[in-house]
C-alpha cells in the first residue's frame, strides 16, 4: 500500500518489528519476570506519520509536493520538497528522510535517511524523532541501539506524539533496553489512548484484562478492548480485536458487561475526558479469570499482541 507522505507516513521498518519465534531466539529477547516467562509483544504495522500543516509561506510547494506524491511520481515530489529540506524547515527534512528511507524518488538509502530524521529531530520534529527512533530500534543506518530509541521515543512522545507513546510504552512492557515497568507502559499506553490510537487502547484492554501491573479488571479491559474495536477498519486487524473482546466479555457477568458497554459509549461521547469511573476503578471483578489451557495460543488484538501464556491472578 502506498504510503501518504503528507496526510500519514507509515513505516516500512514498523513490520520488521513483528519476531517470529526464531527471530526472538536469533535475538536472545525473551525475557522473564518475576511472575514467570513472557515473551516479546508484535507491534504490527504501527503507521508512522509524515507531516503536520505546513505554514502559509511554504503551503504551495507542499501542496504541489503531495499532488506529485499522490501521483507515485516520487521524484517530481522530491525536486519540490528537497530544497525547503535544505532551507531548514523541519516538516520538509523528516519527509526527505523518509523518502530516503523507502526509497522514493531516490534509491534507498538509509544514510541519507538517517542524516535528515535526524536534522529534524533536532529541531523538535516529533515525527522525526520517532522514526529516527525505529532506525535505531531496527539497525538501520546505524548499529541497533535501545538507549537512542528510547531517548528519540520519549523526547516525541513528550510532545504528545501517539505513536510515540504507543511504542514507548510497549519498550515498557516488553523491557526493551529498559527494566520492565507496568506502570510506565500503562501511562504511556494511556497518554496514546486518550488520543484514540487503537493500539495503544488494545494494549490498555489486555492489560487490566490479564492484570498485568493494575488489578484484574474485566469491565476496564473490555472498555478499551471495545473503543479499540471501534475505531479500526474491517479487515483482518479488526476481526482479531473482535475476537479478543468476545474472549474478555465471556468471562463477565451481565451487568458487568453493561457496564463496560456503558463506560465506552461515555468515555468516546467525552472525548476521553470521563472513561473511568471510580466503581469500575475499584471493582473486584467476581467473573471467571481469564485462563488458557497449556499450549493455546494467546487471543491478539487488532495490532500489538503481547503472549498471555502466563496464568493471569485469580482475584
Amino acid at each position: 500500500m502506498r504510503r501518504e507522505l503528507f496526510v500519514g507516513i507509515s513505516s516500512k521498518a514498523a513490520s520488521r518489528l513483528i519476531w517470529s519465534p526464531a527471530a526472538r531466539a536469533q535475538h536472545g529477547r525473551k525475557r522473564r519476570s518475576n511472575t514467570g516467562q513472557m515473551t516479546r509483544c508484535a507491534i504490527m504495522a504501527v503507521g508512522l506519520m509524515g507531516t503536520e500543516l505546513p505554514g502559509a509561506a511554504v503551503a504551495g510547494p507542499f501542496e504541489d509536493a503531495a499532488a506529485a506524491h499522490r501521483k507515485g511520481d516520487y521524484s517530481a515530489a522530491m525536486r519540490i520538497i528537497q530544497p525547503l529540506a535544505e532551507q531548514g524547515n523541519a516538516v520538509a527534512q523528516s519527509i526527505v528522510g523518509a523518502m530516503y528511507r523507502d526509497g522514493e524518488g531516490v534509491p534507498p538509502n538509509y544514510a541519507e535517511a538517517l542524516r535528515w530524521f535526524r536534522r529534524a529531530a533536532e529541531q523538535g520534529n516529533d515525527n522525526a524523532q520517532t522514526n529516527l527512533a525505529f532506525m535505531y530500534i531496527n539497525g538501520e543506518g546505524v548499529p541497533q541501539n535501545y538507549d537512542e530509541a528510547l531517548r528519540w521515543f520519549r523526547k516525541a512522545a513528550e510532545q504528545g506524539n501517539d505513536k510515540a507513546q504507543l511504542l514507548l510504552g510497549t519498550m515498557y512492557y516488553n523491557a526493551e533496553g529498559v527494566q520492565q515497568n507496568y506502570a510506565e507502559a500503562l501511562k504511556w499506553f494511556r497518554k496514546a489512548a486518550e488520543q484514540n490510537n487503537d493500539k495503544a487502547q488494545g494494549m490498555l484492554g489486555i492489560m487490566y484484562a490479564v492484570g498485568d501491573g493494575v488489578k484484574q479488571n474485566y469491565v476496564l479491559g473490555h472498555m478499551w478492548s471495545n473503543i479499540s474495536v471501534s475505531s479500526l477498519p474491517p479487515g483482518k486487524f479488526r476481526d482479531e480485536a473482535v475476537k479478543y473482546r468476545d474472549l474478555v466479555a465471556s468471562k463477565m457477568t451481565p451487568a458487568q458487561l453493561t457496564q463496560a458497554q456503558t463506560m465506552a459509549a461515555r468515555c468516546l461521547r467525552s472525548n476521553f475526558r470521563d472513561c473511568d469511573s471510580p466503581q469500575a476503578a475499584d471493582q473486584k471483578d467476581k467473573a471467571a479469570p481469564l485462563h488458557r489451557t497449556p499450549g493455546q495460543a494467546p487471543p491478539s488484538n487488532s495490532a500489538v499482541t503481547p503472549s498471555q501464556m502466563r496464568q493471569p491472578q485469580s482475584r
